[in-house]
């Protein structure tokens, strides 16, 4: 009986190595039991065999056999202890083995599904981790190549704004050019038809309608560039021109902030401080006008410095210095001019005017008949002849100078009323209301001339006289 445990537990592992397959848990299963079997096999305890000796007085047989028979009463007794303990151990040990083997089992045949289980969380891990790692190659490779092609993008792209810009840069200059360009015929066509400022007769009185006309639609056309284009740059000299026709058109304020515009950019020019005097005195600003003619005479003085052979400075220098009523010093510039440039017909013509006002008439008249040689065209030059004649009582000679006047010039009301002072004075009233008539049709101001000029006190009780006169 004693080997039945071990005999069990050998039944048992050949059950378990035929059954499974999986040697280590087998393995595991064998220890615990035989480390169970060795707990179940231990001796009986001594304190059931040492059973009390008889102590009555009896035969040594008959205690042998006492003896012997509780002996072998201990020995059945302690068999059938043992054997119970034993069973009862290798049921509780089997048992405990057997639900152990059923764990065991419930876990091998669970193993898949956590294995499956597992595989699955793993495959989704994994996975995930692949995908993330994908996404994070791909991003850093886009990225990579997203900042290569914005790199290039942004190259290409200043290269293209570059070369835009140049492309853009030179159509504004080529337009800036053009625009200069068509802004200089502008201004050279103005300074052709337009007469030098110092004649000024020719502003006051010989206005031509068609250089009129002319001047008026190159004056709205170079407006009309400024205001398309504001960068477009006019030089002081460009001032001067431009507002020289404003000034022959009678636009005296525009045409002062020109000059004033021209002095600004050229403090000592000239030629804008003389054409601002000149400006000065049409709006009847006498003392700016003497002012800004001082002006101009010292920047002429600084000019003629360094040009002490320009014609055309000593010409404005004499112009200044007769609108300053310093006659001597205007005649020794004008004859400078002359001597500079002997075919200058203005000179010649500012040279009388400036001798007539010294009364110096014969030479004056001189004067006037060579500006004639030089231009015969010139109708005030004719009229300014007329006046030193009749200044010189050559008055048929005055009659002939006034009506050469109005022959170049019919517009023009100077000639037509001192013709008729002439023919008044010769005592011929009907061609001196004839002719006094024509100068008020042209310019009424006349009419009030005509009422304060001693020339016609020997024809004002004349009845045509009265009516011309009188008429309202």
């Amino acid at each position: 009986m004693k080997n039945q445990p071990n005999t069990l537990l050998v039944h048992l592992g050949i059950f378990l190595q035929m059954r499974f397959k999986h040697k280590i848990l087998i393995s595991l299963i064998l220890s615990m039991l035989v480390t169970t079997s060795a707990i179940a096999q231990k001796r009986p305890s001594q304190e059931k065999l040492s059973a009390p000796l008889p102590t009555d007085p009896v035969t040594k047989s008959e205690a042998l056999t006492v003896v012997k028979e509780e002996f072998e009463k201990v020995k059945l007794e302690n068999n059938l202890e043992i054997r119970e303990r034993v069973q009862n151990e290798v049921d509780r040990s089997f048992g405990w083995t057997m639900g152990l083997i059923q764990i065991l089992l419930a876990v091998l045949a669970a193993l898949p599904i956590f294995a499956s289980i597992f595989l699955l969380l793993l495959r989704g891990s994994i996975k995930n981790q692949i995908v993330e790692e994908f996404k994070k190659e791909i991003k850093e490779k886009l990225e990579k190549e997203v900042k290569h092609a914005l790199k290039e993008i942004d190259e290409r792209s200043k290269l293209q704004i570059d070369n835009l810009l140049k492309v853009s840069n030179k159509r504004v200059e080529d337009l800036l050019t053009e625009v200069a360009k068509k802004k200089d015929d502008i201004i050279e066509r103005i300074d052709r038809l337009v007469p030098e400022t110092s004649k000024k007769d020719d502003f006051q009185k010989s206005v031509d309608s068609d250089i009129l006309a002319q001047v008026q639609e190159l004056t709205a056309r170079l407006d009309m560039l400024q205001d398309s284009y504001p960068n477009l740059v006019l030089t002081a000299t460009d001032y001067v021109k431009k507002g020289k026709a404003l000034l022959y058109k009678s636009s005296y304020e525009e045409a002062l902030t020109d000059f004033e515009k021209a002095i600004k950019l050229k403090p000592d020019d000239p030629e804008a401080w003389l054409n601002k005097g000149f400006t000065l005195g049409k709006l009847k600003r006498n003392n700016e006008e003497i002012t800004a003619y001082e002006e101009a005479l010292n920047a002429y003085e600084k000019a003629i410095e360094p040009k002490s052979d320009d014609p055309k400075t000593w010409f404005n220098k004499g112009f200044m210095l007769l609108e300053l009523k310093r006659h001597e010093e205007a005649l020794n510039a004008f004859k400078k001019t002359i001597e500079l440039n002997p075919y200058d017909p203005d000179a010649w013509f500012n040279k009388g005017i400036v001798l007539s006002n010294l009364k110096r008439y014969e030479e004056a008249l001189v004067a006037y008949e060579k500006a004639i040689e030089l231009n015969p065209h010139d109708p005030k030059t004719w009229f300014n002849k007329g006046i030193t004649l009749g200044n010189l009582k050559r008055n048929n000679e005055e009659l002939a100078a006034y009506g050469k006047a109005i022959e170049l010039n019919p517009d023009g009301p100077d000639a037509w009323f001192n013709k008729a002072c002439c023919f008044s004075l010769n005592g011929d009233t009907s061609l001196a209301i004839q002719n006094l008539k024509q100068s008020i049709d042209i310019d009424s101001t006349f009419r009030d001339k005509a009422k304060k000029d001693p020339d016609f006190d020997n024809i004002r009780n004349n009845t045509g006289f009265k009516e011309i006169i009188e008429k309202n």
